[in-house]
């Protein structure tokens, strides 16, 4: 990865952890998220990956911080918040926390994140995806609950939303609004190999004569902004803001979303455009792997999107590629690459592990079970590749860690060694995918996707969350929960984040739908206690008549999970981004009654 470090117009600003007061608590040892399978092909790769995150780290000050990997002491923006997303704010929540902490910047005497920059087309305005700052700090509150962060985070999402909106230099705004979309690069996407040869090395974003990624609409990149105000209107309602400032912050998110779904998804090939040309009408025709998969993760395609991206998106022998096809312009490491640099092909179709862990985690939301199954085992292999390179700037190795990435026809490994991001990626897919760990800010559900190559019993021992210790245990194979037992007891799937101690999980996993009215006994079942109101534009609310404490899941009419709700006052408040309108089950218990309904939302 042949990136330079080149500040703009953002000043960094080193913001020092000790404002926060004490820190939580730091990496976690070995003994610590011990994955088992019975299968080292996939057991050995997942215990690297806690080695990996762990060795790369920086100090800056006093303080510890993540970098990119082996050949890189830079505190990449992107790189950080994704990792930390996908795994490092478990392993190391100290250090994520300082990562945040690190990457910010001044903006018109406002902190804001800081953007990466990069050589080929510089920073802001031409790089506008370190939006992700958002995304990554949600993922590391909701797993933390530190409320010091909470509060510290918000502004700033506030703040880098708002920049975006405000004329910079030559009076250029990041945010379209004459189609509501954000301008910039492809999120990580950022080298000459990314796009069409007439884009390379063009840093004049204001000059519409030629082709600049800074006047493109790229998938990834909106997607992340959309997140961005989900993440802003999420952290308000904790903070207790105004009912208007929580309609203002949904409202715009789902302005974007609407631009994203009228303006960039391609019908003819069933997954979503790669960028919006300059011109306003123009599309690039490529898939991105990465966007497709926030699409999904982010519920930003509806059921049919959904289901499409996951059956349209075309893997080459290695596992999903950043973008496909491949631009013949940047394929000279097929033949020899006249200067040498990764650079020079590294976003043409290459195989990413970290891009590899996002759309596996998408898949297993979907419980696509196939796709999830290709994503982990390749990437399983891929971490076992040697890597016979020897140059001046990369080491041999014999395998057994993660690189930068891999080519898509061989899987020959290459770009910087023991990649953060990487690792991260296979961390996901067994947190997020095998154990089907969703993280929320009142506690983790769980909902597991397991293939037959794992039906033989998992576990997943002294998983540190927040002030306690889980051991869990998977049996399957399946995509559906059939139990889930909490300390021996038969509960809901969902661990209370109140709880503080040592606990046993154990989850039974079945292929056959469990959304049918048998599955709760007849006794059980009041099929007519859930009544509709509250209906706005915004959404609606469930009550469950006299019952407070409710857990609720949804199903398709044909037994697909599509979403889990609890509640503490027996009122579900549905937002419009929350579930698509159509039919569902619900599912739902109350302590010792339940029952299973039909609901139309409309």
């Amino acid at each position: 990865m042949k990136r330079t470090v080149v500040f703009v117009y953002l000043v960094r600003n080193f913001v020092k952890t000790m404002v926060f007061g004490a820190l939580v608590a730091g990496a976690a040892n070995a003994e610590n998220f011990v994955f088992t399978s019975g299968i080292s092909k996939y057991d050995n790769p997942f215990r690297n990956s806690k080695a990996n995150i762990d060795t790369n780290t920086v100090t800056s000050g006093s303080s510890t911080v993540f970098n990119a990997g082996a050949f890189w002491d830079e505190v990449w923006e992107r790189d950080g918040s994704y990792s930390i997303e996908m795994a490092a704010a478990h392993l190391d929540p100290a250090t994520s926390k300082n990562t945040f902490t690190y990457n910010t910047a001044t903006w018109n005497n406002l902190t804001v994140q800081r953007q990466d920059v990069c050589g080929h087309f510089g920073g802001w305005p031409n790089l506008t995806d370190g939006i992700v700052w958002a995304t990554g700090a949600w993922a590391y509150y909701r797993v933390t609950g530190d409320a010091s962060f909470l509060a510290f985070a918000y502004p700033i999402v506030r703040n880098s939303l708002a920049m975006a909106e405000v004329a910079g230099a030559g009076g250029w705004i990041v945010l379209d609004k004459t189609d509501s979309l954000y301008r910039g690069c492809s999120s990580f996407m950022e080298s000459n190999s990314g796009y069409p040869k007439p884009f390379a090395g063009n840093q004049s974003y204001t000059d519409m004569t030629k082709p600049a990624v800074g006047n493109t609409k790229c998938g990834s990149t909106n997607m992340l902004y959309y997140h961005a105000w989900i993440v802003a209107d999420s952290m308000a309602k904790l903070l207790g803001k105004s009912q208007a400032t929580l309609d203002t912050l949904n409202a715009r998110a789902m302005t974007i979303k609407n631009a994203i779904n009228k303006q960039l998804w391609n019908a003819s090939k069933g997954y979503y455009y790669y960028i919006k040309y300059q011109d306003g009408t123009t599309l690039l025709d490529r898939n991105e792997g990465l966007a497709d998969a926030f699409a999904i993760l982010y519920d930003i395609a509806d059921s049919a999107k959904k289901a499409s991206i996951l059956n349209n998106t075309i893997p080459c022998a290695w596992g999903v590629m950043c973008q496909y096809p491949q631009d013949p312009d940047w394929e000279c490491y097929k033949t020899g690459c006249p200067s040498a640099q990764d650079a020079d092909y590294y976003h043409t179709g290459m195989v990413w592990p970290f891009v590899m862990g996002y759309y596996a985690w998408a898949a297993s939301k979907e419980k696509n079970v196939n796709v999830f199954m290709y994503q982990i085992d390749k990437l399983a292999q891929l971490w076992a590749k040697p890597d016979t390179r020897n140059t001046s700037s990369d080491k041999p190795t014999n395998g057994q860690e993660f690189l930068e990435f891999y080519h898509p026809e061989d899987g020959v490994p290459d770009g910087g060694h023991r990649q953060l991001w990487s690792a991260a990626g296979y961390f996901s897919m067994v947190i997020h995918g095998l154990f089907g760990m969703k993280f929320d800010v009142d506690g983790v559900r769980f909902d597991p996707i397991v293939p037959d190559t794992f039906k033989n019993a998992m576990t997943l021992n002294n998983f540190i969350y927040r002030k306690d210790t889980l051991n869990m245990t998977v049996t399957g194979p399946g995509k559906y929960l059939q139990s889930f037992t909490l300390d021996g007891a038969s509960t809901a799937p969902f661990f209370p984040a109140t709880l503080t101690g040592k606990h046993t999980i154990v989850m039974t996993m079945t292929n056959s739908p469990v959304g049918t009215l048998n599955s709760l006994g007849s006794n059980a079942l009041e099929s007519s206690r859930i009544k509709v109101s509250g209906i706005s534009n915004q959404g609606m609310s469930l009550t469950f008549g006299s019952c407070q404490k409710v857990d609720a899941v949804f199903y398709s009419l044909t037994g697909k999970r599509m979403g889990e709700f609890n509640t503490a006052n027996g009122i579900i408040a549905i937002s419009n981004h929350m579930l698509v309108p159509g039919s569902y089950i619900i599912k739902w218990n109350s302590e010792r009654v339940g029952g299973l309904q039909k609901i139309m939302l409309k």
